[in-house]
């Protein structure tokens, strides 16, 4: 019995390649290697603020594994006290691809009703869109570039 088999008018030793490497023709190729595990992710509790148009945000956030909640706090003109909006909810993911990037996306109930979607850069600054109704009554939604700075806890 041979072991070769013709090919175009070649000789090929096909059936003791195949023996020698350990495998069939039928053989599936190996599975990839598993993706590299990402650096844990960067809690974002504390307390961030910024400016939604003329008023001035405060936010109290608590990252419990990428749980958010917390309050908001407004200020309507620069030289009022800020005064409890209510409270908020939401999510923090981090993508796959930026170990120090996160989505952020919170629901802001009360006062100023709206949802901030965006991502968080370690736990120094959120920033994105926030859209919200004003509590004022001063017309429909809006939608405003924000952006929060972490100023402590």
């Amino acid at each position: 019995m041979r072991n070769t088999m013709e090919i175009g008018g070649y000789r090929a030793v096909i059936a003791v390649v195949l023996l020698l490497a350990g495998c069939s023709e039928s053989s599936a190729p190996p599975p990839p290697p598993p993706p590299e595990p990402l650096p844990p992710r960067e809690n974002i509790t504390g307390t961030y603020e910024g400016q939604l148009g003329a008023w001035a945000l405060r936010i109290r956030l608590t990252d419990n594994d990428g749980a958010l909640a917390g309050s908001y706090a407004v200020r309507t003109s620069p030289t009022g006290e800020f005064e409890d909006g209510g409270t908020l909810m939401g999510t923090a993911v981090q993508r796959p691809t930026q170990s120090l990037t996160q989505d952020v996306t919170l629901t802001l109930a009360g006062t100023l009703v709206g949802t901030f979607t965006g991502t968080a850069t370690g736990r120094s600054r959120l920033a994105g869109t926030i859209e919200y109704q004003p509590g004022d009554g001063s017309g429909g939604p809006q939608t405003v570039e924000i952006t929060l700075t972490r100023s402590g806890f």
